[in-house]
């Protein structure tokens, strides 16, 4: 039988904007709160390349470095009538060490350096792009099982491996590989129809 997954919490309204202000005593409980995200995204990317396997924790630093730079700025483009601020930070953080692990890998090429920091001019971009993830995501649930479900959001937005969802759900890594790429299918599928 599966095991029941510990809902996670946020932290309040209040915290999250006094830590966008600056408050040191609230950016320190968000650092400690959101850690745990941060070093999942980092080990998430980091999964299939053997050789940074051992740089985890520079680059959950560097990633950490990355996000409180000039004055926290990332964080100020939160906004929580879009979604939660673990989500958020936990897909800046996916994104900030895919550009480190090209640099490591020696593919500086494939990083955009001069991308210009979002504005407000990026907004309908960001709406454009919020409404097909939204319809994405309402396509998925519609039409995946409660299984791919689980599988989907283990794999995808908890990072975990192959082998930690054949535990969680006490089956074998085997028929999670294969249910993993009928997975992948489905979705390219209904990307393809948006």
């Amino acid at each position: 039988m599966a095991q029941a997954r510990k809902e996670w919490k946020e932290l309040t309204p209040e915290q999250i904007e006094r830590a966008i202000r600056g408050s040191r005593k609230d950016l320190d409980t968000l650092v400690r709160w959101y850690a745990p995200l941060v070093s999942a995204a980092v080990m998430a990317r980091v999964r299939g390349v053997p050789t940074l396997a051992m740089q985890v924790e520079d680059l959950v630093s560097n990633v950490w470095l990355e996000l409180c730079r000039n004055d926290w700025k990332r964080l100020r483009y939160y906004d929580r009538s879009r979604g939660e601020l673990g989500v958020f930070i936990r897909l800046q953080a996916s994104q900030i060490t895919w550009k480190l692990v090209l640099r490591q890998l020696g593919r500086p090429e494939l990083v955009d350096e001069e991308a210009p920091e979002p504005t407000d001019e990026d907004l309908e971009s960001r709406v454009l792009s919020r409404d097909f993830l939204e319809r994405f995501a309402e396509r998925a649930k519609a039409r995946l099982g409660e299984n791919d479900w689980t599988i989907l959001n283990a794999s995808y937005m908890e990072g975990l491996t192959s082998e930690e969802i054949a535990r969680r759900l006490e089956k074998q890594p085997k028929a999670i590989y294969q249910q993993k790429h009928r997975l992948r299918a489905k979705l390219e599928a209904i990307v393809r129809e948006l």
